[in-house]
């Protein structure tokens, strides 16, 4: 039995639309410095434009410029997604940092840093799924000016599996056997020891609360000892950036705030400005966003949605999480003899009637304002995930009957 629960934002529509519109709504910022290359490169010949979208103006198109103020319910503790398991951190670093590929809000693959999604047809993967072959966009650049492509590919696979570095996860990345760089460093050929479908989502791909896809600049911290990168001041003030925003300032306990990077070029960047201000009290982040001093709250909980939903000048926006379903979990074994099957909970038509027997949607309904659906697996909105032919409707009825076939009949009671 499954519920999918939401992530909720709610966004102040009309007052978003004036700064977006007007830029009106500035906050002081200290540029912070860009780190300076610690490793020489050797210069990259492009072999052809980078492939980037455009956007064609219409009158429904964005307006360009202003700042939008975001409440969410912690401080990031790193901003380096192979020292951070924090979802405030991987939301921050999805505004700072391109990916390798991206997943978009309907679930298809955007490559980002690389040209093109690689598969078996266009030969990005091998017949027998152990080689990948990725091809970055050429004239890539981080904020500092500095070339980004297959080297620092290598060098995150390198940091990573060094057992001297404290990284949260090696997940992806522990199975790769060697790494080759062509001579223009823009296509990296990685060996796995073994086909591994997970790769792709643990190294390559990523959204949100995920560190997929992320790689760290080469010549940034390829001089340090693996040991002292978690102290450098790159996860800080220092970060370097790979997507369109730069660390401006971090006002610790308070705010922190991000600037439009000048060196990456992409016409679907329209803000100057994004604050993200913490405030780990849920009532006190409900009340900004009413009153108005933040435009948009991130990670509020789900009893916020009754409250939010009595407030008509705010727009709640649920959008769906991968694998975030409630379910509860039935015991298959005999808890006084695990070797056993369960006396009751063993009977196909028992769970079935668990199932049938419970009003999925009402409960959506009455405590999320339909604000979810039913869940139809652990894996919804995830990159596994298929609809199912059918689901199993509230139908307590067919519950009873089949709780008499097994034996089970009701009481007076």
């Amino acid at each position: 039995m499954r519920i999918r629960f939401p992530a909720v934002g709610v966004l102040r529509l009309a007052l978003a639309f004036v700064l977006i519109a007007m830029g009106c709504r500035g906050v002081p910022v200290t540029p912070a410095a860009s780190p300076s290359a610690t490793v020489p490169s050797p210069p990259v010949t492009p072999t052809a434009e980078p492939d980037m979208p455009t956007v064609t103006p219409t009158e429904e198109s964005p307006a360009r410029g202003g700042t939008l103020v975001i409440g969410v319910p912690a401080e990031p503790d790193a901003l380096n997604f192979s020292l951070t398991r924090q979802p405030v951190s991987y939301w921050i670093l999805s505004c700072l940092d391109a990916r390798l590929i991206r997943v978009r809000d309907d679930n298809t693959l955007e490559p980002q840093l690389l040209a093109d999604v690689p598969s078996v047809e266009n030969g990005g993967i091998s017949q027998d799924g152990r080689t990948y072959t990725l091809r970055f966009r050429p004239d890539l650049k981080w904020s500092d000016g500095e070339p980004l492509d297959g080297r620092d590919f290598l060098f995150t696979w390198q940091l990573l599996t060094n057992p001297s570095y404290p990284a949260n996860s090696r997940a992806g990345w522990e199975l790769i056997q060697s790494v080759e760089l062509s001579d223009d460093y823009l296509t990296v050929t990685v060996h796995l020891e073994r086909p591994a479908a997970s790769f792709l989502e643990d190294v390559l791909v990523g959204i949100g609360e995920r560190p997929g896809g992320f790689i760290l600049p080469a010549h940034a911290l390829g001089a340090l000892p693996p040991a002292a990168i978690p102290e450098s001041d790159y996860a800080g003030l220092g970060h370097v950036s790979s997507g369109p925003f730069v660390v401006a300032e971090w006002q610790p306990g308070k705010q922190l705030t991000l600037e439009r990077n000048p060196v990456y070029e992409a016409d679907e960047v329209y803000l100057d400005r994004i604050v993200f201000r913490f405030l780990p009290d849920e009532r006190e982040l409900l009340t900004q966003l009413v009153s108005g001093e933040i435009d948009l709250a991130a990670g509020l909980p789900e009893w916020s949605i009754a409250e939010l939903h009595a407030q008509p000048e705010l727009t709640t926006l649920v959008t769906p999480r991968g694998g975030a379903v409630a379910s509860l979990a039935i015991n298959l074994n005999d808890p006084a003899s695990l070797s056993r099957p369960h006396p009751i909970l063993s009977d196909l038509k028992v769970r079935q009637a668990l199932l049938l027997g419970f009003d999925r949607t009402r409960l959506v309904e009455d405590l999320l304002l339909g604000s979810v659906p039913v869940a139809t697996s652990l894996l919804d909105h995830s990159l596994w995930h298929a609809e199912p032919a059918a689901t199993a409707a509230f139908d307590p009825q067919r519950a009873r009957r089949l709780l008499d076939e097994a034996g089970w009949y009701a009481g007076p009671d």
